[in-house]
């Protein structure tokens, strides 16, 4: 199957795809589909799907960098990603800067001669991209790293840290 990932249509039918299948989803569990799995079978379904929804914010990193990319928020006289979002998706400011601050760190960068660059925080983006680590869990890590994240610090213990924390995140809730 080749893509034309210029055709508006293709993002509209995925979407369709996703909402049909979720619908799909829901319906059987809530008739009792869960009931014909036993306690290592509910688990395993359990682990699964925290797995999917763990992964949603990679969409919500892309669209908020394609956002910032096109100045949206000037556009839309809105001032920053986070009111944009605010507004747009009738969530809290909290919420919204907290997915801001995840777009800004694990998301794909490009460099201004428009080389691709690897995330800010690159372990714990493969993390999240594998269903690993939670939104939370990521929020906590880029968090408690972002005090260290400036001039005087070295680089390669930073990377350090967050390679451990990215790990602690997928062990620890």
């Amino acid at each position: 199957v080749i893509m034309d990932f210029g055709d508006p249509d293709q993002l509209e039918q995925a979407l369709d795809t996703l909402h049909v299948d979720l619908d799909h989803l829901i319906k059987l569990v809530e008739d009792r589909a869960l009931e014909t799995l036993d306690d290592t079978g509910l688990v395993g379904f359990l682990q699964g799907f925290e797995r999917l929804r763990n992964r949603l914010p990679l969409i919500d990193h892309q669209m908020i960098t394609e956002g910032t990319t096109r100045n949206l928020a000037q556009n839309l006289c809105q001032g920053t990603m986070t009111r944009v979002l605010t507004s747009a998706l009738h969530i809290s400011a909290g919420e919204a800067n907290g997915r801001v601050r995840a777009a800004e760190t694990l998301a794909e960068r490009m460099s201004m001669t428009g080389e691709p660059l690897e995330p800010v925080r690159p372990h714990l983006a493969a993390k999240q991209r594998s269903g690993e680590a939670s939104a939370e869990n990521a929020d906590i890590v880029v968090r408690a790293l972002a005090p260290v994240t400036r001039r005087g610090f070295d680089p390669e213990k930073i990377d350090a840290g967050e390679q451990l924390l990215a790990q602690f995140a997928t062990q620890f809730a």
